[in-house]
């Protein structure tokens, strides 16, 4: 017969803060963040302008320079798979990252943001 302890609370607690998870957090409830994934999805370097910042939604909005192989130029909301982001990108910004594409998802990684 199995038997199964049961977590104590604070051991979660000390799991999440162990990796990096805000506190209520736990690694069943984070969305997938595709950085932290090494798989073989494919990416393409972005290169563009911030003209939205949106972290209720984990998304920016760019106007981007054609992406070769994936999307012409445009202008597109992509999901960000670090919120860290959102405490630094202003609208206006040039940016720089590597678009993951995940399904009908795009998402950013590897961000850089323009100094301003």
């Amino acid at each position: 017969m199995l038997h199964f302890r049961r977590i104590s609370p604070l051991a979660l607690a000390l799991a999440a803060f162990a990796l990096g998870l805000p506190a209520g957090v736990v690694a069943a409830d984070a969305p997938p963040a595709p950085a932290a994934a090494k798989d073989s999805a494919p990416r393409y370097p972005l290169h563009g302008v911030v003209l939205g910042v949106f972290p209720e939604k984990t998304t920016l909005l760019i106007k981007n320079e054609k992406i070769t192989g994936l999307l012409d130029a445009g202008t597109m909301a992509f999901r960000v798979s670090n919120p860290d982001v959102f405490k630094y990108a202003k609208k206006g910004q040039a940016i720089s990252a590597t678009v993951i594409v995940r399904e009908d998802d795009f998402w950013l990684t590897d961000i850089q943001l323009s100094k301003r």
